[in-house]
């Protein structure tokens, strides 16, 4: 056999011994947290800068529209996040009643948290 045939059958074969094993690529765990209406420290006008500029300025995928603060404020559950290890990007999903609202990707987890915090602080304000 030549080189390259032998290296054709390999692929599959390695693929089939990792799934026996076990093997899993190291990917981070997904983060959810409900979404509590609170004010902190937070203006209302700092909330909605944050997130106006996180959905219009993902770093990678598509630029989500603003579905409208009070149809965030009103409508989210609760928000999850799942840190990439290869692109060091974070993809947020807000989850309404049945599905996703909003999904996009955030530079760093931290903007992610900023984000969370300035939901819940929009929360807070059209919730009442």
């Amino acid at each position: 056999m030549s080189h390259r045939t032998l290296a054709i059958l390999a692929i599959p074969a390695l693929l089939f011994v990792g799934a026996l094993t076990g093997c899993r690529s190291t990917s981070s765990e997904v983060k959810s947290v409900p979404v509590i209406s609170q004010k902190g420290d937070m203006t209302l006008d700092q909330a909605k800068f944050i997130i106006e500029e996180a959905l219009q300025n993902p770093p990678v995928g598509r630029r989500p529209s603003n579905p409208g603060f009070e149809v965030l404020a009103k409508e989210t559950k609760g928000v999850r996040t799942r840190p990439n290890n290869r692109g060091g990007n974070c993809l947020v999903e807000v989850m309404g009643e049945k599905k996703a609202i909003l999904k996009f990707y955030t530079r760093t987890e931290d903007d992610a948290n900023k984000f969370t915090a300035a939901l819940a602080r929009i929360k807070a304000e059209y919730a009442e």
